[in-house]
Formats: C-alpha cells, structure tokens, sequence
C-alpha cells in the first residue's frame, strides 16, 4: 500500500503500473521506491498482438476505426512502449466520444513525440555529426515502404552536393542501429524502429535546418575525405603557388619600375631666359 502510494503521488505517468497509463523508463528511475526494480525489455509484438491490444484493451469506452488500428500499427511498429502510449493518448482525447478515426491519430502523435523526446535527444547526441547527417536524410526519405539503403542515401547526398564515401555511410547506418533509431531489414536495408522516432527525426532535423554548405563543411574531415580527392587538392595548392612565384619572378621588375618616382626637371640658374634689347629713342 505504502508503495502505491507513493506511485499515486507521482501523478498520471504513473498510472500504468496501476493499469491505467504508460510509463517510461526514465519516469520509473524518479521513483526511489523502483530504483532497484528489475529492468525487462519487451519484444516486438505482432500485428496481431498489437491490434488486440488496440481494440480489445478499451473495447468498453472506444471503437476504433479499421484504418485507425492500421495507421497505429505503422506508428508503433509492435513497439509496446510507443503502443500504449499512443492509445492512452488517445484514450485521454477520444474516451468521451466512444471511436477513434484516422484523422483522430495526430494529435495523439504529436504528444507521444513529446513524450520520447528526451530519450530520442539523448540518442540523437551520442551520434557524430556525420552521423546525424546521415539519419537526417533517411528520415526523409519518402515512400518505398519505408526502407533506406546506403545506395540511395548515397544519391540523396549527391544530389545535395554531399560526397561521403560508401564505407562511411554504411558505419552511419550500424551506428544508428545500435543507438535504437534504425533497424535492419534484410541484408542491405534498414528503417525506422518506429514511427514515433522518424517523426521526431524530421522534427529535429528541421529545427536544426542547415544548408548544402554547411553539411559539406561538417562531413569535410580527414576521415571523411576520399585519399585521392585529398591528393588532388594538395597538387592544385601546389601549382596554384607555383604560379604565383613564377608571376611575380617574371613581373616584379617591371612591377618595380613602374613604382619607381620619376625624377622632375629643375631649372639651371646658369641658363637665363633671353631677352629682346628694344632700340632708344
């Protein structure tokens, strides 16, 4: 009883221990009474799974519509954390009302969003920037069932006169893996883990909007730079000197001619001006 108390204090969040809410990871590390409580990371759950879940969870209250159960399915991914968030959301907006439309499902979306927000911040900070380059492009990418492939962020930097090696990329994409952002599918592609995150990835993507310049600048590192672009920037340095020198051998006398005072005619004493002797009368 003491332990649900202290629970209760804690407000909404907390509720799902209760069975009424979700509750994250990082709500649950402010509560000193679960400090020492064992961690358990839930699978995926399956479609359906997740539309039981859905529909049969507030069966009493909501009635949600076919395309609504779809459309959280593709939000969630099975993702039980983002699941329940996102029908609590929408049991908190749309109880009084008794269904659940597809154009009921954004605002909903929105506040999950929030509610990640700082974990998503932290896994975004971990990444280098080349990285975040890199994720900022496959979130937005469109269509194509959501899948992201080296060879096609490889066109997206491209065409954003963008030059990242293969390998590099690719050390992106595991990197963005193991941070919980993306997932393999199949051998050579990857997605989202979720909705939720590829939202709050083109969220902060443009809240941080930086132009073709300064990625290039960003992602212009001796790691990053292929070795024979750096060779021929080293040999156009070069022989960019190399012309100069020889300009300023060929023109710096003339140069130094040209600036030299010259000298003015002073007028001779000894030679005076003639004068005309006029007759007397």
């Amino acid at each position: 009883c003491a332990l649900l108390a202290e629970l209760a204090a804690h407000g909404p969040p907390l509720r799902f221990l209760l069975g009424w809410g979700p509750l994250t990871f990082a709500e649950i590390a402010d509560v000193p009474a679960l400090a020492d409580a064992p961690r358990l990371k839930l699978s995926a759950l399956t479609k359906a799974q997740s539309n039981r879940l859905i529909v049969e969870t507030a069966q009493s209250a909501l009635r949600f519509d076919f395309d609504a159960v779809e459309k959280l399915w593709q939000f969630s991914n099975g993702r039980p954390d983002v699941l329940q968030t996102l029908g609590f959301a929408l049991f908190e907006k749309r109880a009084v009302y008794g269904r659940v439309t597809v154009n009921d499902l954004e605002p909903a979306l929105a506040e999950t969003v929030q509610r990640f927000a700082p974990a998503y911040a932290a896994a975004w900070e971990a990444l280098s920037e080349t990285e975040q380059v890199v994720l900022r492009h496959a979130a937005a990418i469109k269509g194509e069932h959501g899948l992201v492939t080296a060879a096609r962020l490889q066109l997206d930097l491209k065409a954003g006169n963008i030059k990242l090696a293969d390998a590099k990329i690719d050390g992106a994409l595991t990197r963005c893996e193991a941070a919980d952002m993306l997932e393999p599918v199949g051998a050579n592609a990857y997605r989202f883990v979720n909705g939720v995150t590829q939202r709050w990835t083109q969220t902060q993507a443009a809240a941080q909007s930086i132009g073709p310049r300064r990625q290039r600048l960003i992602l212009r590192k001796p790691q990053d730079i292929d070795p024979r672009r750096q060779l021929r920037t080293v040999q156009m340095t070069g022989v960019f000197l190399l012309l100069i020198i020889i300009a300023l051998l060929l023109f710096a006398p003339t140069l130094v001619a040209s600036l030299s005072p010259v000298p003015t005619p002073t007028a001779n004493p000894a030679q005076a001006a003639p004068t005309l002797a006029l007759p007397a009368f």
